[in-house]
């Protein structure tokens, strides 16, 4: 609960800061004395289905990942931009440059954020966990094993797990027989 926690107040300060930015841009449209709604129950009908699917995602799926982000924003966002959008012409050059401008600086914090997150990556130790040196294998601190046969069949040998031990891994050989039959190799607990 506390990511969760954690997670949504970090995304509700996210939205919230989108739509403070984008209305300082438009400051003027957005507190003229214009009439603005005209299609209320259409929007009222999409908008209790946006809180459904909100209700159907928190009490089901309740983390971000899983639907969370785009249910969330469109709630937050939606009766905004619905109120933006009536309130801001953007059949005038003015506004339609500031709403370039601010595409701009969102597609370049944007691109700035994944170009430093894959360089961080890429540039991870090769001892480090996280690496992509074994791509698309995971990471295994001290893997150790020992090459046996038993039963004239190779297998390797191990104290602790088998992830990332190359095939057979078998984990302590005196209580294991193997045979083969039919093409098919059975390994047997003694």
């Amino acid at each position: 609960s506390v990511y969760f926690i954690g997670k949504f107040s970090d995304f509700l300060l996210v939205a919230i800061f989108l739509i403070l930015v984008f209305s300082s841009f438009y400051i003027k449209n957005i507190f003229s004395k214009k009439k603005i709604f005209k299609d209320v129950p259409r929007i009222k009908i999409f908008y209790l289905h946006l809180l459904l699917i909100f209700f159907l995602w928190f009490f089901n799926f309740p983390t971000l990942r899983y639907a969370g982000y785009i249910v969330v924003f469109l709630i937050i966002i939606y009766p905004f931009s619905v109120f933006a959008a009536k309130k801001i012409d953007f059949s005038v050059k003015e506004n339609v440059k500031k709403l370039t401008i601010i595409f701009i600086i969102s597609y370049s914090v944007f691109l700035i954020k994944n170009v430093t997150r894959i360089n961080n990556e890429l540039s991870i130790s090769k001892n480090h966990h996280n690496n992509f040196a074994n791509f698309p294998l995971f990471w295994i601190k001290d893997q150790k094993y020992e090459p046996i046969m038993i039963d004239g069949h190779k297998v390797n040998l191990t104290k602790g797990a088998c992830w990332g031990i190359p095939s057979t891994c078998v984990k302590g050989s005196s209580y294991l027989k193997i045979k083969k039959k039919n093409n098919y190799i059975f390994y047997i607990k003694k």
